[in-house]
């Protein structure tokens, strides 16, 4: 029976490893293509850079504000699905507290021959958590995400979503929270 004890731990460990390399970014892009898709994708997610507004943010002048905020993030996971879209799962500062993170994952389109992102959604926010909290709970809804293309059954899971929520709903169109 020890050996039971001993090997059911080592399996899970090796199966949760597994199953998150499935989402590798390595998988689909090389290190200096995964950095360039992330600054592209904080320049959608972060505020906009001092001086610009929610059009204006991605003229080049404020590419170098992005990519010194690209720093804060890491991208964790991307998953390439038949229809040409990407699932993405990332991991962002969450106010001045270094020690809080916050999950956001979505989807997008790439535009042709480019790494530039189109039709760019956050599908969910984690609370703020801990670093090691926020990915795994996001992981969570990330995984449940590419399965079933929404998380709608996963909202009322307060712990793992922040938003969408009764308050705030994503709106592509400005690219930001919004209230409902």
């Amino acid at each position: 029976m020890k050996p039971f004890y001993i090997l059911f731990p080592l399996c899970i460990l090796v199966f949760s490893c597994q199953s998150k390399s499935k989402y590798s970014p390595e998988k689909y892009f090389d290190a200096s293509q995964q950095q360039e898709l992330l600054v592209n994708m904080v320049t959608y997610i972060d505020s906009p850079a001092p001086g610009s507004d929610a059009r204006t943010k991605f003229n080049v002048q404020y590419r170098e504000y992005y990519i010194q905020k690209a720093g804060k993030y890491k991208l964790l996971n991307l998953h390439f699905a038949p229809d040409s879209t990407y699932y993405y799962f990332l991991i962002r500062p969450a106010g001045n507290d270094i020690r809080y993170k916050r999950g956001v994952g979505g989807r997008f389109r790439l535009k042709n021959n480019s790494l530039a992102p189109v039709a760019f959604e956050e599908t969910f926010n984690t609370p703020r958590l801990m670093d090691k909290e926020a990915e795994e709970r996001g992981y969570y809804v990330f995984s449940e995400l590419v399965k079933k293309q929404d998380i709608n059954h996963l909202l009322s899971m307060k712990h793992y979503i922040e938003w969408p929520d009764s308050t705030l709903r994503y709106d592509m169109h400005s690219h930001s929270w919004i209230p409902q």
